[in-house]
C-alpha cells in the first residue's frame, strides 16, 4: 500500500475559494471604514474652517470676501474649476490668504478628486438673510442631519458619487 501525501485538486480549489470569499468580505468592510474616516476628517476640517472664518470676522468686523453670488473652493488657490457641474465654483487666492492668518494650512477634502460635487470645501455668499455658508459632501449613508452634524442642512446632489450635501450657515 502506498500512503498518499499532499492535497487533491478539489481540496486546493475549495481552500482557495474560501480564502477569496473572506478577502472580498474584508475589502468591503475596509472601504466602508475608509469612507467613515474621510467623513470624520471632513467634520474636523469644517470645524477648523468655521473657527478661522469666525476669528477673521471678530478681528476685522467683516467676513472674508463677502458679496452676493460669490462662490469659492477653499484651499484651491487660483484653480478655475474645482467643482463640477453648474455650480460655478473656483479657487480664490485672496480668500485663502485672508484665512491663513487664522489657519496656516487650508484643509482640502480628503478625497481631493474634484470630479464629483462634494469633493471640495466651498465658501459662498448668497446675500441676505443668511449671507455666508460652508458647503461640503459626506460619503457615508443616505442624507440625514446625523451625517453632517446635528442642526446642519442636508440634501443630495444626485450625481454619480452620491455624496450627502452638507450646508452650514454662518451667523455673522
Amino acid at each position: 500500500m502506498r500512503s498518499r501525501k499532499g492535497f487533491t485538486l478539489i481540496e486546493l480549489l475549495v481552500v482557495i475559494s474560501v480564502i477569496g470569499l473572506l478577502a472580498s468580505v474584508i475589502m468591503v468592510s475596509l472601504n466602508s471604514a475608509r469612507a467613515k474616516a474621510r467623513d470624520a476628517r471632513r467634520r474636523a476640517d469644517i470645524n477648523q474652517l468655521t473657527k478661522a472664518i469666525m476669528l477673521y470676522f471678530d478681528k476685522y468686523g467683516v467676513p472674508p470676501a463677502a458679496g452676493a453670488g460669490m462662490r469659492w473652493c477653499l484651499g484651491h488657490g487660483g484653480i478655475s474649476t474645482c467643482w463640477p457641474g453648474s455650480g460655478g465654483y473656483s479657487g480664490s487666492v485672496a480668500l485663502d490668504n485672508a484665512l491663513k492668518e487664522f489657519i496656516p494650512t487650508i484643509p482640502d477634502d480628503p478625497a481631493n478628486k474634484t470630479q464629483c460635487q462634494g469633493d471640495a470645501y466651498m465658501y459662498y455668499s448668497e446675500g441676505t438673510p443668511k449671507p455666508l455658508g460652508l458647503h461640503w459632501g459626506m460619503e457615508a449613508g443616505p442624507p440625514s442631519d446625523a451625517i453632517c452634524a446635528p442642526g446642519y442642512t442636508t440634501g443630495s446632489w444626485g450625481d454619480s458619487c452620491n455624496h450627502t450635501a452638507c450646508i452650514l450657515w454662518l451667523d455673522i
